[in-house]
């Protein structure tokens, strides 16, 4: 995990110090300091608790991802499209991304 690489970055940006963000994970600065420092990894609640309070997601903090945004939650309509289109072939996929680049053309034509 690199949780590490991300929180005093983080930690930083927001203008906190490490007695801040070790309250709000209910646990000393010490504690804290030692996840900054990669000495000690945090639990699942702990990772959660950071996400939080960073406005990140947990995936940005293990590194899995470089987008520290968190995502937003796909409606059952999104989910079905995407497994519908995960289920196509190559041909299929290009027709899809077609058909939504000539709706984007036809949108912005309408907007203007």
């Amino acid at each position: 995990m690199a949780v590490f690489l991300r929180l005093r970055p983080l930690r930083q940006a927001a203008g906190q110090t490490q007695t801040e963000v070790a309250r709000s994970l209910g646990v000393s600065r010490e504690a804290y300091s030692m996840y900054e420092a990669g000495k000690r990894q945090p639990g699942l609640e702990a990772l959660d608790i950071l996400a939080g309070h960073f406005g990140v997601s947990v995936d940005y903090l293990l590194g899995r991802s470089d987008c520290p945004e968190q995502a937003e939650p796909l409606s059952q309509d999104e989910r079905a499209l995407l497994a519908a289109y995960r289920s196509l072939d190559a041909r299929g996929k290009r027709t899809v991304d077609g058909l939504v680049k000539l709706e984007s053309e036809l949108q912005k034509g309408v907007e203007k």
